[in-house]
């Protein structure tokens, strides 16, 4: 089982997090990337970048798996996976820029906000539009000319981008109160087009529909032998989970984990639209979240529902010792999950 994380972070801001193997929590910060060995509870390497890091991925299951780091200001930098459990290795040296707006093959923007990997492909959300990459070579230390890859622009970006076994999901953002969740359910198909096309959009007034807009945070489970894949929003109207059914969105089976607001949320690894479980967190001065006896916010919550029961199972608030945690102080980003084999009626084993 997974320790809980006791070790405090090289760099206070905690942007983003990707679990790898069930056993390291790759944390990115304000100040580079940190390694944590979920087993033995504490940081096993770290790094720095020449500009601040926004989000991470892993792909591990590749034997050219690699982590790709997204940054504000320097398009995508990358390294090879294995090196990250190397105890004390300063991974600096080791993080490469290889995707950028002037790269072979180029990015809509050298600022990134969000990025998702497959084996073979990369969905990448940034500050003007979504790019997917797909080919094989992207594991290596050089790129293929013949890589294909296929772009979206949008106004305001992407915040949020997730992978499916063929096709992708993201967020989109027009304005403060205003956004959707697009998706392709192809996107190999879309290569060498240049232009990615939306096979649907899910927004307030479409058919089924987000509870609130813009939608902040998107998690997807693809259980294997049967049920659909179930897809989680998170929004400031509650969670909003709906099963994928292609080409007949109107009919799938839908529904509402709460009314509060929530800016992200995860599947258990093992979960599905009626069975596992869910972690929502809520954004630090979101109604219902802890106050200091100055009344004075600091923090945000955590919730686990169990799908089963679509009930609260568990509660956690980012206060000081709750957890004996230092890595998020005063604040609630971004939820992960690792795979316990359970539903836990509490939090120890995720990382927020």
């Amino acid at each position: 089982m997974a320790t809980p994380i006791t070790q405090p972070l090289a760099a206070s801001g905690v942007r983003d997090i990707t679990i790898a193997q069930e056993r390291y929590a790759i944390v990115v910060t304000s100040g580079g990337i940190d390694v944590f060995d979920l087993f033995k509870g504490h940081v096993i390497t770290s790094g720095t970048l020449p500009s601040e890091p926004t989000s991470v991925v892993a792909d591990w299951e590749n034997i050219w798996g690699r982590i790709y780091v997204g940054t504000t200001s320097s398009g995508v930098f990358d390294m090879q996976y294995t090196l990250i459990r190397e105890e004390g290795r300063d991974l600096t040296d080791d993080l490469v820029q290889r995707f950028t707006t002037s790269t072979p093959i180029p990015l809509s923007s050298n600022h990134i906000n969000d990025i998702d990997v497959r084996p073979g492909r990369l969905l990448i959300g940034t500050g003007a539009g979504i790019d997917f990459i797909a080919d094989e070579t992207v594991y290596m230390n050089f790129v293929s000319p013949e890589t294909e890859y296929a772009t979206r622009p949008l106004i305001s970006g992407s915040e949020h981008v997730a992978l499916t076994e063929a096709g992708g999901y993201w967020t989109t953002a027009t304005g403060v109160f205003l956004g959707a969740v697009e998706v392709n359910y192809d996107l190999l198909s879309t290569t060498g087009t240049s232009i990615i096309d939306i096979d649907f959009e899910y927004r307030k007034t479409s058919n089924p529909a987000l509870p609130a807009e813009p939608p902040f945070d998107i998690s997807i489970v693809e259980p294997t032998g049967g049920p659909l894949p179930a897809i989680g929003v998170a929004t400031s109207g509650g969670v909003y989970v709906f099963e994928e059914e292609p080409g007949n969105e109107s009919s799938a089976n839908t529904k509402l984990l709460s009314a509060e607001a929530f800016i992200t949320c995860d599947f258990d690894p093992n979960a599905t639209f009626d069975s596992g479980c869910l972690f929502a967190g809520k954004a630090v001065g979101a109604i219902g979240t802890k106050k200091s006896d100055a009344g004075q916010d600091i923090g945000g919550e955590l919730k686990l529902f169990d799908l089963g029961s679509n009930s609260v199972s568990g509660t956690h608030n980012a206060e000081a010792g709750t957890r004996g945690i230092t890595l998020v102080t005063g604040t609630m980003t971004v939820a992960r999950a690792v795979d316990i084999g359970y539903c836990p009626t509490s939090i120890d084993d995720t990382q927020n």
